[in-house]
């Protein structure tokens, strides 16, 4: 019988391993199939595991990111771990090719093409990436100084987001300061670990 993920999410977040089982069951088929529609047959199971980790790490956060009930149900958390999975496979071929972004603009330039990968699909799973790590980073941010880094962002002066938010000059460059600084980190430890 398959599991309902109403009950099953929860039990993931919680870290109850007879649900980590019973998920391990039922979608390993798939994310290994992933994996070996992208050529990489040996690396499918760890392709799968890496999906796991990345749905345990940082407080279950890839999972609190479904509300419940799900709209979509099993069809759109299987698309979503479907595409973590694909981002890993993106990744594990870039590796093997030793190809950096760089390369990739240089090669297209030159006329040389990447095999079996667009520019496209890689940018956007780079970008995707990218912006799933800085989402991840934004939630620890309290709300009031995020609308100030985004205020900060749109061009408004610190004396304007000030008077917006009813909150003195020093902290809100504070903040910003701060907040910029973290975020910052955030990608560059994502890059560091994306090279590792």
């Amino acid at each position: 019988m398959s599991p309902n993920l109403e009950v099953l999410i929860p039990d993931l977040i919680n870290g109850v391993e007879s649900s980590w089982r019973l998920f391990i069951e039922k979608y390993h088929r798939i994310l290994s199939g992933v994996a070996r529609s992208y050529g990489l047959n040996d690396e499918a199971d760890d392709i799968a595991q890496k999906v796991y980790e990345a749905l345990w790490e940082k407080n279950r956060s890839r999972l609190r990111i479904f509300k419940l009930p799900l709209s979509g149900g099993d069809q759109a958390f299987r698309a979503y771990i479907v595409r973590i999975a694909r981002y890993y496979c993106l990744d594990t071929r870039r590796k093997f090719q030793k190809i950096s972004p760089s390369d990739v603009v240089d090669e297209i330039e030159n006329g040389l093409g990447i095999p079996d990968i667009s520019l496209k699909e890689y940018e956007e799973a780079y970008y995707d990436l990218l912006m799933e790590s800085l989402e991840l980073s934004l939630r620890d941010i309290p709300i009031t100084q995020k609308k100030s880094l985004f205020l900060h962002a749109l061009g408004y002066t610190g004396k304007e987001i000030s008077e917006r938010l009813n909150t003195s000059l020093g902290t809100i460059l504070s903040w910003n300061s701060r907040n910029k600084k973290k975020l910052k980190m955030d990608l560059e430890s994502y890059q560091i670990q994306r090279k590792k």
